[in-house]
């Protein structure tokens, strides 16, 4: 018993050591003039792309980003005016301005595309990217905000009648 309690803790102690932390990488992008900061975990060439919500910046995705980067790879943004990218005063802040922002990222790092992870009011954004860039774009995930922003109400009754139920 004693030989077999050695061999696992060995055992368990290599697999340890030989396990490798997910690395990120903080980098900048310029978008019209503008530093633009994100963070991107491994290298492939499809990724989970976070995008945060208003008044928020890429920290809110600090416990998702590194857990799921051990089985896909992920970017985090901080949209122009938020986080670490710089916040001018003299430009304006729109939906075009994001949709660049976004994709000079995803050009930046390398990625052929992503599956856009939207938060709140960063939902408009990820849509704005989608309707601009299909081709790039494998799934959209809304995560706490309105779904109907992406469509109009026909399409919408389309995509949901398949999701309900026999209630």
């Amino acid at each position: 018993m004693k030989t077999l309690s050695a061999f696992l803790f060995l055992l368990t102690s290599a697999a340890a050591s030989i396990a490798q932390p997910i690395v990120s990488e903080s980098k900048f992008v310029d978008v019209d003039h503008l530093k633009v900061h994100y963070t991107k975990y491994g290298k492939d060439e499809t990724a989970l792309f976070f995008v945060h919500g208003w008044a928020c910046d890429e920290t809110v995705w600090d416990d998702q980003a590194p857990a799921l980067a051990e089985k896909i790879r992920v970017i985090t943004i901080d949209l122009p005016g938020h986080g670490q990218s710089e916040k001018p005063q003299t430009i304006f802040y729109d939906k075009d301005l994001y949709t660049r922002a976004i994709d000079d990222v995803i050009t930046d790092a390398n990625v052929k595309s992503v599956t856009l992870v939207a938060h709140s009011n960063g939902t408009p954004f990820a849509r704005e990217y989608y309707r601009k860039f299909p081709a790039k774009v494998k799934a959209l995930v809304v995560v706490e905000g309105p779904l109907r922003a992406f469509f109009d109400r026909d399409t919408m009754e389309k995509f949901v009648v398949p999701l309900k139920g026999d209630n």
